[in-house]
């Protein structure tokens, strides 16, 4: 073979070579930070001033902080090893009971927690088959203790009973909207919730 043809050969091979590496390269976590999904206060009966943060991350299980405000000192407390968490199993609202206890939901489990003894009371699958989490500040506490909240993308209306440890649905509030987005109640005991996104109607409900 000649020489210049040979030369030719060998840049040919470098060069496919050289397309043949990888254009993107993985260098691995940036920051091992989470993502912050929400923080409330709380007094517990014994008196500790309590901080509880959520977080998400990639974990296949789900946390929260416990902060005690007064004796400086942060706690990682796991949610149960039975409840999974991933992105689609994900949490968004939480509410502090009247009692200090703290409620939450990791997809379309809902979560009991008592901050006082850093322990999770209850966990168990919300009551509409088709919820898939609740979402923003769809959580309320009704004059009589019981929680109510509001599942997505069904629309759902649920409760439950701490006294009874009872989940209960209620049934769709809009035949068309997916987030129910604040819930509140009245001195007379009413229930009324804001639906978004797109009509942004009001659903009253009795219990």
């Amino acid at each position: 073979m000649p020489p210049v043809r040979l030369v030719y050969w060998l840049l040919l091979g470098v060069g496919v070579m050289a397309q043949a590496e990888p254009v993107f390269v993985d260098h691995g976590v940036g920051s091992r930070a989470v993502e912050s999904r929400g923080v409330a206060a709380v007094h517990t009966p014994d008196g500790q001033n309590l901080v509880i943060a959520l977080s998400l991350d990639e974990g296949p299980r789900g946390w929260l902080l416990v902060t005690d405000i007064d004796g400086g000192q942060t706690e990682q407390v796991y949610f149960p090893e039975e409840v999974e968490t991933s992105l689609v199993r994900t949490h968004f609202a939480s509410l502090v009971a009247s009692t200090g206890r703290f409620y939450t939901a990791a997809g379309p489990e809902l979560l009991e927690f008592d901050p006082a003894t850093r322990r999770f009371l209850f966990h168990g699958p919300l009551p509409s088959p088709t919820a898939t989490w609740i979402v923003d500040y769809a959580f309320a506490e009704a004059p009589d203790g019981v929680i109510f909240a509001g599942t997505t993308p069904d629309c759902h209306l649920i409760s439950y009973d701490p006294a009874t440890q009872r989940l209960t649905d209620h049934g769709r509030m809009d035949p068309r909207e997916e987030y129910p987005r604040f819930m509140a109640f009245d001195a007379a005991g009413w229930l009324y919730c804001g639906i978004g996104n797109a009509r942004g109607n009001i659903v009253a409900f009795n219990p």
